[in-house]
Parts: structure tokens; C-alpha cells; sequence
């Protein structure tokens, strides 16, 4: 997003068609002085077009990815002619909102989770241990909020089973 990335998430690199070779060490995460950090994973999904790095983030930091040239070539054989170096810089906490929810009678529910969405999109979701539930960093913006009743309590939304007379 314009050179930045959200603290919040794994940096995602997409490709237009599926890698048909990768290879992680060829793609360097580094600080502001081009010096490797540690503790950082670059994953390929299983659509082979998506790449996404997970670390430590650190507010306000300024970071570089340096792509080696045979890091990765596509299913066509398209591939880096030569190393390039992507280079953004991560939000400020301040860019960010925080939220204090209540819940009242929530000890009615079985193993409730709360579920935040925008655009039928689930962004979020908690267990609802607690009738008070905090999050410190969350990005600003319109949202819908749902509670589910987690009966079989894995944490996400089962479809019935028309058959055995299951509801969702």
C-alpha cells in the first residue's frame, strides 16, 4: 500500500502466474542499512502465486526485501534478469485505533467468539472468554461485528449437515 505495510499482517508479494521454482534464501529481508534480519519466513501458498514473509515487525521502520535473481521463475520461465530491491516502510502505531467492547449476559452462550468483518470479509475473530474484550492495534474503518455460538468450540463458523438435522 503506496510503500508501506500494516503491522498487523504478513507482507504479501502476488505474481501473475503460479512459481514453478522458489527458492527462500534468495529472497533477503533487511534493515534500513541492508543488514539480513533473523528469524523471518518467506512462504509460498498453495497456488504457487503467492508469497508471504513473516517477522517481528517494528513500528515506523524502514525495511528492504532484496530479491536475488534466480530467487524465483514462473510457470513460462519468466524470471528476475537481475537482483532488485523493494523497500517500505512499516505504519506508526498511531495510524492505528484501539477498542474496549462490553458484553452483557455473555455467560448465555456456549464458547462465544466475535467475528469482525468489512465487506463480508472476516478481518478478525476472538474468543470471548471474558465480558470485556480489548484490542490495542486495529486499523480505522467501518466494520460489522457478529457473535458465534461455537457449540463444537473450534473457533470458526460450521455449515449444517442437512441430513443429521444440523443447523449451521
Amino acid at each position: 500500500e503506496g510503500g508501506r505495510s500494516d503491522l498487523l499482517k504478513n507482507l504479501e508479494l502476488f505474481f501473475n502466474l503460479p512459481l514453478k521454482q522458489f527458492d527462500s534464501s534468495g529472497l533477503i529481508l533487511t534493515d534500513i542499512q541492508f543488514k539480513p534480519l533473523e528469524n523471518y519466513s518467506a512462504r509460498l501458498d498453495s497456488s504457487r502465486k503467492k508469497i508471504s514473509l513473516t517477522w517481528n515487525k517494528t513500528e515506523n521502520t524502514i525495511y528492504n526485501i532484496i530479491f536475488q535473481k534466480d530467487f524465483a521463475s514462473d510457470t513460462s520461465g519468466g524470471s528476475f534478469e537481475k537482483n532488485d530491491t523493494l523497500t517500505f516502510r512499516t505504519y506508526k502505531e498511531s495510524e492505528y485505533g484501539s477498542f474496549k467492547l462490553k458484553f452483557n449476559n455473555l455467560g448465555k452462550y456456549q464458547n462465544p467468539v466475535l467475528y469482525i468483518n468489512a465487506n463480508d470479509n472476516i478481518l478478525a475473530s476472538y474468543k470471548l472468554n471474558n465480558p470485556e474484550l480489548y484490542v490495542k492495534l486495529f486499523r480505522p474503518g467501518s466494520y460489522d461485528i457478529r457473535i458465534l455460538e461455537d457449540t463444537n468450540n473450534n473457533g470458526v463458523w460450521d455449515t449444517g449437515n442437512y441430513h443429521e438435522k444440523k443447523q449451521p
